[in-house]
């Protein structure tokens, strides 16, 4: 009885401390992105000075940067689902090879 106690509450505690960490892991994630995209707006400074002296306006230069950060976090949720779907398909083959 003991044992088992001992082995729900270890079981308790993994989940409980995996699931505490997920919104660190979220607020890192999207600082990087933000990081991400605030170095990709830097590098096109002088194209966006460009683009506002023939006629753009503020809007088309925040939809610019915007489809290029939809278009990152497109690709990342991508390779991030391919390799949680690997990740797990080799996990439940080990499981059930037991």
């Amino acid at each position: 009885m003991v044992a088992a106690f001992w082995r729900l509450s270890s079981r308790l505690l993994a989940v409980r401390s995996r699931l505490s960490f997920r919104p660190a892991r979220l607020a890192v994630a999207i600082l990087g992105l933000y990081a991400v995209m605030t170095y990709l707006v830097t590098m096109r400074v002088h194209e966006i000075g460009v683009r506002m002296a023939l006629g753009a306006t503020a809007r088309d230069v925040t939809r610019l940067a915007m489809s290029q950060a939809l278009r990152l976090t497109i690709v990342g949720v991508v390779i991030g689902l391919g390799l949680a779907g690997f990740g797990f398909v080799r996990r439940a083959a080990a499981v059930s090879s037991r």
